[in-house]
Protein backbone atom coordinates (compact mmCIF):
# COMPACT_ATOMS: atom_id res chain seq x y z
CA UNK A 1 0.00 0.00 0.00
CA UNK A 2 1.43 3.32 -1.06
CA UNK A 3 2.05 5.87 1.65
CA UNK A 4 -0.20 8.91 1.57
CA UNK A 5 2.56 11.27 2.70
CA UNK A 6 6.31 10.91 2.74
CA UNK A 7 8.42 11.91 5.72
CA UNK A 8 9.50 15.09 3.94
CA UNK A 9 5.89 16.08 3.23
CA UNK A 10 4.89 15.36 6.83
CA UNK A 11 7.73 17.57 8.06
CA UNK A 12 6.63 20.34 5.70
CA UNK A 13 3.07 20.14 7.04
CA UNK A 14 4.32 20.26 10.63
CA UNK A 15 6.58 23.23 9.90
CA UNK A 16 3.76 25.07 8.11
CA UNK A 17 1.47 24.58 11.12
CA UNK A 18 4.22 25.71 13.45
CA UNK A 19 4.97 28.75 11.30
CA UNK A 20 1.29 29.66 11.09
CA UNK A 21 0.49 29.39 14.78
CA UNK A 22 3.93 29.96 16.30
CA UNK A 23 6.27 32.00 14.08
CA UNK A 24 9.80 32.90 15.10
CA UNK A 25 10.16 35.01 18.21
CA UNK A 26 10.67 38.74 17.93
CA UNK A 27 14.09 40.11 18.81
CA UNK A 28 15.26 42.14 21.79
CA UNK A 29 12.73 43.45 24.28
CA UNK A 30 9.87 42.54 21.97
CA UNK A 31 10.59 38.84 22.59
CA UNK A 32 9.30 39.33 26.15
CA UNK A 33 6.02 40.72 24.84
CA UNK A 34 5.86 38.01 22.19
CA UNK A 35 6.08 35.24 24.78
CA UNK A 36 3.54 37.04 26.96
CA UNK A 37 1.11 37.27 24.03
CA UNK A 38 1.48 33.59 23.16
CA UNK A 39 0.72 32.60 26.73
CA UNK A 40 -2.23 34.99 27.04
CA UNK A 41 -3.75 34.08 23.67
CA UNK A 42 -3.42 30.30 23.85
CA UNK A 43 -2.59 28.88 27.28
CA UNK A 44 -4.36 31.44 29.46
CA UNK A 45 -7.87 30.87 27.95
CA UNK A 46 -7.48 27.12 28.52
CA UNK A 47 -6.89 27.56 32.25
CA UNK A 48 -10.37 27.79 33.79
CA UNK A 49 -9.70 27.66 37.53
CA UNK A 50 -12.20 29.81 39.42
CA UNK A 51 -11.52 28.77 43.03
CA UNK A 52 -10.50 31.44 45.54
CA UNK A 53 -6.86 30.99 46.50
CA UNK A 54 -5.67 34.32 47.91
CA UNK A 55 -7.97 36.67 49.82
CA UNK A 56 -10.80 37.02 47.28
CA UNK A 57 -8.79 36.50 44.09
CA UNK A 58 -9.69 33.61 41.82
CA UNK A 59 -7.02 31.33 40.38
CA UNK A 60 -7.44 32.83 36.90
CA UNK A 61 -7.23 36.41 38.17
CA UNK A 62 -4.14 35.66 40.22
CA UNK A 63 -2.47 33.98 37.22
CA UNK A 64 -3.20 37.04 35.08
CA UNK A 65 -1.75 39.39 37.70
CA UNK A 66 1.45 37.35 38.05
CA UNK A 67 1.98 37.05 34.28
CA UNK A 68 1.37 40.75 33.65
CA UNK A 69 3.49 41.95 36.58
CA UNK A 70 6.38 39.64 35.67
CA UNK A 71 6.22 40.73 32.01
CA UNK A 72 6.16 44.42 32.97
CA UNK A 73 9.19 44.05 35.24
CA UNK A 74 11.19 42.10 32.65
CA UNK A 75 10.29 44.57 29.92
CA UNK A 76 11.16 47.65 32.00
CA UNK A 77 14.54 46.33 33.13
CA UNK A 78 15.55 44.76 29.83
CA UNK A 79 18.41 46.81 28.32
CA UNK A 80 17.52 48.93 25.30
CA UNK A 81 19.38 48.62 22.03
CA UNK A 82 21.93 51.29 21.25
CA UNK A 83 20.53 54.39 19.63
CA UNK A 84 16.98 53.77 20.88
CA UNK A 85 15.08 55.65 23.56
CA UNK A 86 12.13 54.52 25.66
CA UNK A 87 10.53 57.96 25.82
CA UNK A 88 7.13 58.11 24.21
CA UNK A 89 4.72 61.00 23.90
CA UNK A 90 1.41 60.36 25.65
CA UNK A 91 -1.69 60.78 23.53
CA UNK A 92 -5.13 61.64 24.82
CA UNK A 93 -6.12 57.99 25.26
CA UNK A 94 -2.98 57.32 27.31
CA UNK A 95 -3.71 60.30 29.55
CA UNK A 96 -7.29 59.16 30.17
CA UNK A 97 -6.15 55.63 30.98
CA UNK A 98 -3.54 56.95 33.41
CA UNK A 99 -6.23 59.05 35.07
CA UNK A 100 -8.50 56.00 35.30
CA UNK A 101 -5.64 53.95 36.75
CA UNK A 102 -5.09 56.59 39.45
CA UNK A 103 -8.84 56.54 40.18
CA UNK A 104 -8.81 52.74 40.49
CA UNK A 105 -5.73 52.75 42.73
CA UNK A 106 -7.20 55.38 45.07
CA UNK A 107 -10.55 53.60 45.22
CA UNK A 108 -8.92 50.22 45.83
CA UNK A 109 -6.65 51.62 48.56
CA UNK A 110 -9.63 53.12 50.36
CA UNK A 111 -11.47 49.81 50.19
CA UNK A 112 -8.47 47.93 51.58
CA UNK A 113 -8.06 50.42 54.45
CA UNK A 114 -11.77 50.25 55.28
CA UNK A 115 -11.70 46.45 54.83
CA UNK A 116 -14.43 46.57 52.21
CA UNK A 117 -15.09 43.99 49.51
CA UNK A 118 -14.55 44.23 45.73
CA UNK A 119 -11.10 45.83 45.94
CA UNK A 120 -9.91 43.06 43.61
CA UNK A 121 -12.00 44.70 40.86
CA UNK A 122 -9.86 47.84 41.07
CA UNK A 123 -6.67 45.77 40.88
CA UNK A 124 -8.05 43.91 37.87
CA UNK A 125 -8.78 47.14 35.98
CA UNK A 126 -5.32 48.51 36.79
CA UNK A 127 -3.80 45.29 35.44
CA UNK A 128 -5.78 45.68 32.21
CA UNK A 129 -4.39 49.20 31.80
CA UNK A 130 -0.85 47.88 32.38
CA UNK A 131 -1.44 45.31 29.63
CA UNK A 132 -2.53 48.07 27.27
CA UNK A 133 0.59 50.17 27.90
CA UNK A 134 2.83 47.13 27.48
CA UNK A 135 1.42 46.37 24.03
CA UNK A 136 0.53 49.80 22.68
CA UNK A 137 3.75 50.02 20.66
CA UNK A 138 4.07 46.34 19.78
CA UNK A 139 4.60 45.72 16.07
CA UNK A 140 4.12 42.26 14.67
CA UNK A 141 1.74 40.05 12.76
CA UNK A 142 -1.41 40.28 14.84
CA UNK A 143 -3.13 37.48 12.91
CA UNK A 144 -0.83 34.88 14.46
CA UNK A 145 -2.13 35.77 17.92
CA UNK A 146 -5.73 35.68 16.70
CA UNK A 147 -5.01 32.18 15.38
CA UNK A 148 -3.81 31.16 18.83
CA UNK A 149 -7.02 32.53 20.36
CA UNK A 150 -9.06 30.55 17.84
CA UNK A 151 -7.12 27.35 18.45
CA UNK A 152 -7.79 27.58 22.19
CA UNK A 153 -11.45 28.41 21.41
CA UNK A 154 -11.64 25.33 19.18
CA UNK A 155 -10.49 23.09 22.04
CA UNK A 156 -12.92 24.75 24.44
CA UNK A 157 -15.79 24.34 21.96
CA UNK A 158 -15.10 20.61 21.71
CA UNK A 159 -15.06 20.34 25.49
CA UNK A 160 -18.32 22.30 25.75
CA UNK A 161 -20.02 20.09 23.17
CA UNK A 162 -18.85 17.02 25.08
CA UNK A 163 -20.38 18.51 28.23
CA UNK A 164 -23.70 19.26 26.49
CA UNK A 165 -23.90 15.81 24.89
CA UNK A 166 -22.89 13.72 27.91
CA UNK A 167 -23.56 16.06 30.87
CA UNK A 168 -20.08 15.18 32.11
CA UNK A 169 -17.15 17.46 32.69
CA UNK A 170 -14.56 17.30 29.93
CA UNK A 171 -10.77 17.31 30.18
CA UNK A 172 -10.54 21.11 30.12
CA UNK A 173 -13.52 21.68 32.40
CA UNK A 174 -15.19 24.11 29.99
CA UNK A 175 -18.44 23.87 31.93
CA UNK A 176 -16.78 26.20 34.46
CA UNK A 177 -16.67 28.88 31.78
CA UNK A 178 -20.33 28.30 30.89
CA UNK A 179 -21.28 29.13 34.49
CA UNK A 180 -19.42 32.46 34.52
CA UNK A 181 -21.28 35.80 34.16
CA UNK A 182 -19.10 36.65 31.14
CA UNK A 183 -19.71 33.35 29.34
CA UNK A 184 -22.04 34.97 26.80
CA UNK A 185 -19.54 37.71 25.97
CA UNK A 186 -16.75 35.13 25.54
CA UNK A 187 -18.88 33.03 23.17
CA UNK A 188 -19.86 36.13 21.20
CA UNK A 189 -16.30 37.43 20.99
CA UNK A 190 -14.72 34.14 19.87
CA UNK A 191 -17.46 33.70 17.25
CA UNK A 192 -16.74 37.18 15.90
CA UNK A 193 -13.00 36.44 15.65
CA UNK A 194 -13.53 33.27 13.62
CA UNK A 195 -16.15 34.95 11.40
CA UNK A 196 -14.07 37.97 10.46
CA UNK A 197 -10.98 35.83 9.81
CA UNK A 198 -13.02 33.48 7.60
CA UNK A 199 -14.31 36.38 5.52
CA UNK A 200 -11.01 38.25 5.23
CA UNK A 201 -8.46 35.40 5.20
CA UNK A 202 -7.31 34.05 1.84
CA UNK A 203 -5.37 30.89 2.72
CA UNK A 204 -7.66 28.03 1.67
CA UNK A 205 -6.67 25.45 4.29
CA UNK A 206 -6.89 27.81 7.24
CA UNK A 207 -10.05 29.40 5.90
CA UNK A 208 -11.71 26.01 6.29
CA UNK A 209 -10.46 25.93 9.88
CA UNK A 210 -11.99 29.36 10.50
CA UNK A 211 -15.29 28.14 9.06
CA UNK A 212 -15.20 25.05 11.28
CA UNK A 213 -14.60 27.17 14.39
CA UNK A 214 -17.44 29.51 13.34
CA UNK A 215 -19.83 26.57 12.99
CA UNK A 216 -18.83 25.11 16.36
CA UNK A 217 -19.15 28.56 17.92
CA UNK A 218 -22.65 28.97 16.49
CA UNK A 219 -23.75 25.58 17.84
CA UNK A 220 -22.40 26.28 21.33
CA UNK A 221 -23.86 29.79 21.28
CA UNK A 222 -27.34 28.45 20.51
CA UNK A 223 -27.01 25.66 23.09
CA UNK A 224 -25.97 28.23 25.68
CA UNK A 225 -29.21 30.02 24.87
CA UNK A 226 -28.37 33.66 25.53
CA UNK A 227 -30.73 35.42 23.13
CA UNK A 228 -28.96 38.78 23.45
CA UNK A 229 -25.61 37.27 22.41
CA UNK A 230 -27.28 35.39 19.54
CA UNK A 231 -28.87 38.59 18.25
CA UNK A 232 -25.55 40.47 18.51
CA UNK A 233 -23.78 37.69 16.60
CA UNK A 234 -26.38 37.92 13.83
CA UNK A 235 -26.06 41.71 13.66
CA UNK A 236 -22.26 41.36 13.52
CA UNK A 237 -22.57 39.14 10.43
CA UNK A 238 -24.79 41.77 8.80
CA UNK A 239 -22.33 44.55 9.60
CA UNK A 240 -19.18 42.87 8.27
CA UNK A 241 -19.89 43.75 4.60
CA UNK A 242 -20.32 47.37 5.72
CA UNK A 243 -16.86 47.52 7.31
CA UNK A 244 -15.01 46.38 4.18
CA UNK A 245 -15.17 46.66 0.41
CA UNK A 246 -18.16 44.52 -0.71
CA UNK A 247 -16.21 42.26 -3.05
CA UNK A 248 -17.73 39.11 -4.50
CA UNK A 249 -15.46 37.00 -2.29
CA UNK A 250 -16.46 38.82 0.88
CA UNK A 251 -20.20 38.71 0.13
CA UNK A 252 -20.01 35.01 -0.78
CA UNK A 253 -18.29 34.06 2.47
CA UNK A 254 -20.62 36.26 4.47
CA UNK A 255 -23.65 34.57 2.93
CA UNK A 256 -22.18 31.18 3.81
CA UNK A 257 -21.88 32.23 7.46
CA UNK A 258 -25.37 33.77 7.51
CA UNK A 259 -27.00 30.65 6.05
CA UNK A 260 -25.05 28.38 8.42
CA UNK A 261 -26.04 30.57 11.37
CA UNK A 262 -29.74 30.55 10.46
CA UNK A 263 -29.59 26.86 9.52
CA UNK A 264 -28.33 25.96 12.99
CA UNK A 265 -31.10 28.10 14.45
CA UNK A 266 -33.77 26.14 12.60
CA UNK A 267 -32.30 22.84 13.84
CA UNK A 268 -32.49 23.78 17.50
CA UNK A 269 -35.18 21.16 18.22
CA UNK A 270 -32.73 18.49 17.03
CA UNK A 271 -29.96 19.96 19.21
CA UNK A 272 -32.34 20.05 22.15
CA UNK A 273 -33.27 16.41 21.58
CA UNK A 274 -29.62 15.30 21.35
CA UNK A 275 -28.40 17.23 24.38
CA UNK A 276 -31.45 17.49 26.66
CA UNK A 277 -30.64 21.18 27.06
CA UNK A 278 -33.64 23.28 28.07
CA UNK A 279 -33.65 26.16 25.62
CA UNK A 280 -35.67 29.34 25.74
CA UNK A 281 -39.32 28.85 25.00
CA UNK A 282 -39.16 29.09 22.17
CA UNK A 283 -38.86 31.85 19.69
CA UNK A 284 -36.02 29.89 18.12
CA UNK A 285 -37.74 26.50 17.90
CA UNK A 286 -41.39 27.34 17.31
CA UNK A 287 -40.61 29.58 14.36
CA UNK A 288 -38.01 27.31 12.76
CA UNK A 289 -40.31 26.38 9.87
CA UNK A 290 -40.77 30.05 8.97
CA UNK A 291 -37.00 30.56 8.98
CA UNK A 292 -36.61 27.52 6.68
CA UNK A 293 -39.13 28.98 4.23
CA UNK A 294 -37.37 32.34 4.39
CA UNK A 295 -33.99 30.71 3.68
CA UNK A 296 -35.49 28.78 0.75
CA UNK A 297 -36.91 31.90 -0.88
CA UNK A 298 -33.79 33.93 -0.13
CA UNK A 299 -31.52 31.22 -1.51
CA UNK A 300 -33.42 31.01 -4.78
CA UNK A 301 -33.32 34.79 -5.15
CA UNK A 302 -29.58 34.95 -4.46
CA UNK A 303 -28.92 32.09 -6.89
CA UNK A 304 -30.76 33.93 -9.66
CA UNK A 305 -29.00 37.19 -8.86
CA UNK A 306 -25.56 35.55 -8.63
CA UNK A 307 -25.71 34.72 -12.34
CA UNK A 308 -24.97 38.40 -12.98
CA UNK A 309 -21.50 38.03 -11.47
CA UNK A 310 -18.98 37.94 -14.35
CA UNK A 311 -16.93 34.75 -14.40
CA UNK A 312 -14.02 36.27 -16.30
CA UNK A 313 -13.26 38.95 -13.70
CA UNK A 314 -11.20 38.79 -10.55
CA UNK A 315 -13.76 38.41 -7.71
CA UNK A 316 -11.69 40.85 -5.66
CA UNK A 317 -12.16 43.48 -8.38
CA UNK A 318 -15.97 43.31 -8.58
CA UNK A 319 -17.76 45.34 -5.92
CA UNK A 320 -21.33 44.39 -5.06
CA UNK A 321 -22.65 47.81 -4.06
CA UNK A 322 -26.31 46.83 -4.35
CA UNK A 323 -25.76 43.87 -2.07
CA UNK A 324 -24.10 46.20 0.42
CA UNK A 325 -27.13 48.49 0.16
CA UNK A 326 -29.41 45.57 1.02
CA UNK A 327 -27.25 44.84 4.06
CA UNK A 328 -27.69 48.45 5.18
CA UNK A 329 -31.45 48.22 4.75
CA UNK A 330 -31.56 44.98 6.76
CA UNK A 331 -29.51 46.58 9.50
CA UNK A 332 -31.86 49.59 9.57
CA UNK A 333 -34.87 47.27 9.94
CA UNK A 334 -33.21 45.42 12.83
CA UNK A 335 -32.28 48.67 14.60
CA UNK A 336 -35.86 49.94 14.20
CA UNK A 337 -37.17 46.66 15.61
CA UNK A 338 -34.78 46.88 18.58
CA UNK A 339 -35.90 50.46 19.29
CA UNK A 340 -39.50 49.25 19.23
CA UNK A 341 -38.73 46.59 21.83
CA UNK A 342 -36.81 48.84 24.22
CA UNK A 343 -39.07 51.90 23.93
CA UNK A 344 -42.17 49.74 24.34
CA UNK A 345 -40.83 48.33 27.60
CA UNK A 346 -43.16 46.23 29.72
CA UNK A 347 -46.10 47.23 27.51
CA UNK A 348 -44.82 44.60 25.07
CA UNK A 349 -46.13 41.96 27.48
CA UNK A 350 -49.71 43.16 26.98
CA UNK A 351 -49.90 43.02 23.18
CA UNK A 352 -52.35 40.42 21.81
CA UNK A 353 -51.05 37.14 20.41
CA UNK A 354 -52.00 37.62 16.78
CA UNK A 355 -50.27 38.42 13.49
CA UNK A 356 -46.84 37.51 14.87
CA UNK A 357 -47.12 39.58 18.05
CA UNK A 358 -46.41 36.50 20.15
CA UNK A 359 -42.93 36.38 18.60
CA UNK A 360 -42.31 40.01 19.60
CA UNK A 361 -43.55 39.42 23.14
CA UNK A 362 -41.40 36.34 23.71
CA UNK A 363 -38.36 38.00 22.15
CA UNK A 364 -38.76 40.96 24.50
CA UNK A 365 -39.05 38.67 27.55
CA UNK A 366 -35.95 36.66 26.62
CA UNK A 367 -33.86 39.71 25.76
CA UNK A 368 -34.92 41.42 28.97
CA UNK A 369 -33.94 38.38 31.06
CA UNK A 370 -30.58 37.93 29.35
CA UNK A 371 -29.52 41.58 29.40
CA UNK A 372 -30.51 42.27 33.00
CA UNK A 373 -29.28 38.93 34.36
CA UNK A 374 -25.89 40.45 35.24
CA UNK A 375 -24.65 43.98 35.72
CA UNK A 376 -22.82 45.20 32.64
CA UNK A 377 -19.39 46.80 32.76
CA UNK A 378 -20.93 50.23 32.13
CA UNK A 379 -23.34 49.71 35.06
CA UNK A 380 -20.50 48.60 37.34
CA UNK A 381 -18.50 51.71 36.44
CA UNK A 382 -21.49 53.90 37.30
CA UNK A 383 -22.20 52.05 40.57
CA UNK A 384 -18.63 51.82 41.87
CA UNK A 385 -17.02 54.98 40.47
CA UNK A 386 -19.94 57.33 40.07
CA UNK A 387 -20.65 59.83 37.35
CA UNK A 388 -16.98 60.90 37.08
CA UNK A 389 -15.82 57.38 36.26
CA UNK A 390 -18.67 56.85 33.80
CA UNK A 391 -17.99 60.14 31.98
CA UNK A 392 -14.29 59.26 31.74
CA UNK A 393 -15.23 55.87 30.31
CA UNK A 394 -17.52 57.44 27.68
CA UNK A 395 -14.86 59.99 26.78
CA UNK A 396 -12.32 57.19 26.42
CA UNK A 397 -14.65 55.35 24.04
CA UNK A 398 -15.07 58.51 21.95
CA UNK A 399 -11.29 58.95 21.68
CA UNK A 400 -10.80 55.29 20.73
CA UNK A 401 -13.41 55.50 17.97
CA UNK A 402 -11.83 58.73 16.68
CA UNK A 403 -8.48 56.94 16.56
CA UNK A 404 -10.02 54.06 14.63
CA UNK A 405 -11.53 56.47 12.11
CA UNK A 406 -8.19 58.23 11.72
CA UNK A 407 -6.38 54.97 10.89
CA UNK A 408 -9.11 53.28 8.83
CA UNK A 409 -7.27 53.92 5.54
CA UNK A 410 -4.08 52.13 6.59
CA UNK A 411 -2.95 49.20 4.46
CA UNK A 412 -2.62 46.71 7.33
CA UNK A 413 -5.39 44.17 7.01
CA UNK A 414 -4.62 42.55 10.38
CA UNK A 415 -4.96 45.91 12.14
CA UNK A 416 -8.33 46.56 10.49
CA UNK A 417 -9.54 43.18 11.76
CA UNK A 418 -8.43 44.08 15.28
CA UNK A 419 -10.28 47.38 15.01
CA UNK A 420 -13.52 45.65 14.05
CA UNK A 421 -13.16 43.19 16.94
CA UNK A 422 -12.25 45.97 19.38
CA UNK A 423 -15.40 47.91 18.45
CA UNK A 424 -17.44 44.74 19.00
CA UNK A 425 -15.98 44.19 22.47
CA UNK A 426 -16.43 47.83 23.49
CA UNK A 427 -20.06 47.72 22.36
CA UNK A 428 -20.62 44.51 24.35
CA UNK A 429 -19.43 46.23 27.57
CA UNK A 430 -22.80 48.01 27.68
CA UNK A 431 -24.55 44.63 27.98
CA UNK A 432 -22.12 42.23 29.66
CA UNK A 433 -19.66 42.31 32.58
CA UNK A 434 -15.90 42.39 32.12
CA UNK A 435 -13.93 39.63 33.84
CA UNK A 436 -10.74 37.58 33.70
CA UNK A 437 -12.05 35.06 31.17
CA UNK A 438 -12.59 37.47 28.28
CA UNK A 439 -11.21 40.92 29.14
CA UNK A 440 -7.41 40.24 28.93
CA UNK A 441 -7.61 38.95 25.35
CA UNK A 442 -9.98 41.79 24.46
CA UNK A 443 -7.65 44.46 25.82
CA UNK A 444 -4.84 42.87 23.80
CA UNK A 445 -6.88 43.32 20.62
CA UNK A 446 -7.69 46.92 21.56
CA UNK A 447 -3.96 47.54 22.00
CA UNK A 448 -3.32 46.03 18.56
CA UNK A 449 -6.04 48.19 17.04
CA UNK A 450 -4.56 51.39 18.51
CA UNK A 451 -0.89 50.62 17.91
CA UNK A 452 1.09 53.03 15.78
CA UNK A 453 3.97 51.56 13.82
CA UNK A 454 5.56 52.12 10.47
CA UNK A 455 5.19 49.64 7.67
CA UNK A 456 8.86 48.65 7.88
CA UNK A 457 8.38 47.60 11.49
CA UNK A 458 5.87 44.94 10.60
CA UNK A 459 6.80 41.36 9.99
CA UNK A 460 6.81 40.59 6.29
CA UNK A 461 4.54 37.61 6.90
CA UNK A 462 1.53 39.87 7.49
CA UNK A 463 0.57 39.94 3.85
CA UNK A 464 1.19 36.20 3.50
CA UNK A 465 -1.52 35.52 6.06
CA UNK A 466 -4.06 37.00 3.71
CA UNK A 467 -2.99 35.39 0.45
CA UNK A 468 -0.66 36.17 -2.39
CA UNK A 469 -1.94 39.67 -3.11
CA UNK A 470 -0.75 42.50 -0.91
CA UNK A 471 -3.07 45.31 0.17
CA UNK A 472 -1.40 47.70 -2.29
CA UNK A 473 -2.11 45.30 -5.14
CA UNK A 474 -5.73 45.02 -4.06
CA UNK A 475 -6.03 48.81 -3.92
CA UNK A 476 -4.61 49.00 -7.47
CA UNK A 477 -7.28 46.53 -8.57
CA UNK A 478 -10.00 48.61 -6.96
CA UNK A 479 -8.68 51.80 -8.51
CA UNK A 480 -8.52 50.19 -11.93
CA UNK A 481 -12.19 49.32 -11.67
CA UNK A 482 -13.08 53.00 -11.37
CA UNK A 483 -15.94 53.92 -13.64
CA UNK A 484 -15.90 50.40 -15.12
CA UNK A 485 -16.94 48.93 -11.78
CA UNK A 486 -19.85 46.54 -12.09
CA UNK A 487 -22.62 47.29 -9.61
CA UNK A 488 -24.28 44.06 -8.55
Amino acid sequence: MQKLLSKTEIKMVIYSIKDFFCPDLCKGRLAILDIYLRIMCFLYPLYLGDAKIFVSFSEKEFLYYILTLLTALLYLFFPLQKGKTARKRLCRIDSILLLLAVLFIIKGSIRIILQEDNFETDIFFVCLIVTFFLLKSFSGNFVHYLNLVLFSSFLLYLDMLYYYLTERQGILGADILLRQPEAASWLLFSFCISSVLYEKGCITGWRNFYLLVSILGSVVLFLFGNIAAICMAGVFLLLLPLFYQPTVTLIKRNLVLCFVFLGIMTNLPLLQYLTDVTLHENILTRYGIYIDLFLLCLGRGIKAYWKKVPCNRNPEAVLMRKFQKWYKQSFFIIVSFALLLFTGGSRMLDIPDNLGNEFIRQLYMNLNNDIYKNNSFAQNILINYGLIGFVLWLYLLMEIFKKFKKHQNENREDKKICQVLAVTFLFATFFYPVGPFCAPVSIILISFALTECNGNQVNSKVSASFGDETDNEKNIIFNKCGSNEILL
